[in-house]
């Protein structure tokens, strides 16, 4: 599915228009290309993850595997991927940046709690972005006991319940007076309907036999419901509109066309827009996002630092910060992956899911 590599580049590099851009820049301001980027790359997760936890659960229900076992082997496969890149970044900006951070917050990002502690605290500018990975990290901490464990005629209701549980907690954060802007958004509960809408496509992937013409509903309501509530919630003002239905379903609206956009380039789009997302170099860029994203924020800090100590102007918001620091953010990406995380993701064919699998590298 090399499509959805190159959504992924193009995801993240709404992340960096957010961070390296001024606010006022219709990108950012309108289109809020950033947190749209976030929110796809939930329920992308969602999907892929659900995916792999829906083939798992097959080997502990036919293979008569161990499901503890199979967990752990996620989990593990999980960490490879993921933790050494984030504790490298957070090594590497205590070091750089140690006068700047507050010291209170290093145990919340190394516990990949990041999303709590900036509910109730300001922002600290270079790890404000960790908050999202650890959503992410959180979800896949308790997704696998719920696709491992319940029983299978019991898990569409579980994901069903998973979406509504997203506005459900912006509505009540809103209605009791707790939103502050960040906080009804950053709770790892709040993402809950993004990346449940990817378990539920991913779910009726599975279930491509029975659910056919139940998935073709679900992209195509998603598409025709979705999209008009983004541009109503976005971009047209409608007088006397409570902003907390803005609060409560702008980010599930959102969600709604990333489910229609993920399957079509699950499945492959054709045309000019399929030669796109095939292109090499935007299929690498999506390769290596996650490295983009975790050390995008450092690398605009370091380049700014170095900038001024040799005299020259420190960078600030702007196309010239955009130019400078994203150009770097890739240079480091593509050496990090190239050289750190793919002999570290190597390591994931010694964790494989199948115990005969296993077996049979060993010997």
């Amino acid at each position: 599915m090399v499509q959805l590599d190159s959504l992924r580049a193009l995801a993240v590099f709404g992340v960096l228009v957010h961070h390296f851009l001024p606010p006022e820049l219709f990108l950012n301001s309108k289109l809020h290309w950033g947190p749209l980027g976030v929110r796809f790359f939930f329920v992308l997760s969602g999907f892929l993850i659900t995916g792999i936890l829906l083939r798992c659960r097959d080997l502990v229900d036919f293979a008569q595997q161990d499901a503890w076992f199979t967990i752990r082997r996620f989990y593990v496969r999980r960490f490879l991927r993921l933790i050494p890149v984030y504790y490298l970044t957070i090594f590497v900006t205590t070091i750089i940046a140690f006068q700047s951070l507050s010291k209170f917050s290093l145990l919340w990002h190394l516990t990949y709690t990041s999303n709590i502690y900036y509910s109730w605290r300001n922002w600290d500018e270079l790890t404000s972005h960790f908050w999202s990975l650890s959503v992410e990290e959180q979800f896949y901490f308790i997704w696998p006991l719920f696709i491992i464990f319940i029983p299978k005629k019991r898990l569409l209701t579980v994901i069903f319940i998973t979406i509504f549980l997203g506005p459900l907690f912006r509505f009540i954060m809103t209605e009791a007076g707790l939103n502050n802007g960040v906080r009804e958004y950053i709770f790892t509960i709040s993402c809950f309907d993004s990346l449940g809408m990817g378990a539920l496509l991913a779910f009726c992937n599975y279930n491509q036999d029975k659910l056919k013409r139940a998935k073709k509903y679900l992209c195509n309501f998603c598409f025709w419901i979705g999209i008009p509530l983004f541009v109503i919630s976005h971009f047209i003002h409608i007088p006397n509109l409570d902003n907390s239905i803005i609060i409560v379903w702008g980010s599930t609206a959102a969600s709604m066309f990333f489910v229609w956009l993920i399957e079509r380039a699950a499945r492959g789009f054709s045309g000019w827009i399929g030669v796109i997302l095939e292109l090499p170099a935007l299929v690498y860029l999506g390769k290596i996002s996650y490295g983009i994203y975790v050390y995008h924020i450092l690398v605009g800090y370091t380049l700014s630092k170095i900038l001024t100590y040799f005299g020259l102007p420190a960078l600030g918001l702007g196309w010239k910060k955009f130019f400078l620091s994203t150009v770097a953010t890739l240079i480091v990406a593509s050496l990090s992956w190239q050289f750190f995380e793919k002999p570290i993701n190597a390591l994931k064919r010694n964790f494989g899911y199948k115990k005969e699998a296993l077996i049979t590298t060993q010997q």
